[in-house]
């Protein structure tokens, strides 16, 4: 009983020893007591995580300090609370990004399908558009298509309506134009049209047959020139009471040898892009508004040429238009 008591009065004096100290026993374990104020780690490498017993508690041990909490913006978050928003967070993320790009998939199908109800015609009709549209959209910009008063729309809008069921490029079949990929033809269509509506076709003196359902090449036997494929190589637009901008979607005919647009109310610049039309042999654009400058052509006019005046089928209105070779024989 005397050795208790002794070992009692032993164990009272180390626990008031420890008080005074402003230490804690826990479990039988001396613990050191948080700081109040907050600690700011200066090394990362000083950080380490420790779980202890309490896995689901961990805390976060600065060279042996418990951190409990965080100040964020005034407010104190546990450590704890800030691991499982985290944990949530990444959690959402894993959930909501494939389930997007799921739905954003689905989507698409779903705007690609034919409509229930249709027809088999009518769903071969779509299948149909849209294999033009792959072939045509390409050649202008997403801007001008998205455009309902734009020429480019126009364009692209009446090739896909009725009058041009006949036209499959699956299928191959062109407007009776024989050793031409459906492809070529399409596209000279289109920039044709596009052309027609650029220059306020529907305002010409003379029109001829211009977006009907024949050929291009024989749209008129004036005002269109094609070779012994059908393909177009002269455009003779003068004098036509012509309003409006050349497209640069003129670019895309490559055949093309002879542009004639003089005395009309064309205004704007010479398309840059038509500097790609390495055929080009002469434009005539003299008493216009165009302005800039078509020194591109030059090249490519004294390239083709076969003397020295027939480089010069390059005429401007050299007060407004920049040619180094226009008129240089007259």
């Amino acid at each position: 009983m005397e050795e208790q008591a002794a070992q009692g009065h032993e164990d009272a004096s180390r626990i008031a020893a420890i008080d005074r100290l402003g230490l804690h026993i826990i479990d039988d374990a001396v613990v050191v007591p948080v700081p109040d104020e907050e600690i700011v780690p200066q090394d990362l490498e000083s950080v380490d995580t420790y779980s202890g017993e309490d896995k689901q508690n961990p805390v976060i041990t600065v060279d042996g300090s418990v951190i409990k909490s965080v100040n964020c913006y005034g407010r104190e978050v546990s450590t704890s609370a800030i691991k499982w928003m985290v944990c949530a967070l990444l959690i959402v993320i894993a959930i909501v990004v494939p389930t997007a790009l799921t739905l954003s998939n689905q989507n698409e199908a779903v705007s690609r399908r034919p409509q229930p109800g249709l027809t088999d015609k009518e769903i071969n009709e779509l299948a149909r558009q849209q294999r033009l549209s792959d072939i045509l959209t390409p050649l202008s910009s997403k801007e001008d298509l998205e455009n309902p008063n734009s020429p480019q729309s126009k364009a692209l809008a009446w090739l896909l309506g009725p009058m041009h069921t006949f036209m499959d490029p699956d299928r191959n079949i062109t407007m009776l134009q024989h050793g031409v990929p459906a492809k070529q033809v399409i596209e000279e269509r289109y920039v044709m049209a596009t052309l027609y509506y650029s220059l306020g076709g529907e305002e010409w003196t003379k029109q001829d047959y211009f977006l009907n359902a024949v050929p291009t090449r024989k749209w008129s036997s004036d005002l269109l020139q094609a070779d012994e494929k059908g393909l177009i190589t002269g455009i003779f637009l003068g004098e036509n009471n012509l309003q409006g901008v050349i497209p640069p979607e003129i670019q895309y005919l490559q055949r093309l040898q002879h542009f004639h647009i003089q005395k009309n109310f064309v205004n704007g610049t010479v398309p840059v892009q038509m500097k790609q039309m390495t055929s080009l042999t002469g434009l005539w654009a003299h008493e216009t508004n165009l302005t800039g400058s078509i020194d591109f052509f030059c090249d490519i006019g004294r390239s083709n040429a076969t003397d020295e005046c027939e480089s010069c089928g390059f005429k401007v209105d050299l007060g407004n238009v920049e040619c180094s070779c226009c008129e240089c024989c007259a």
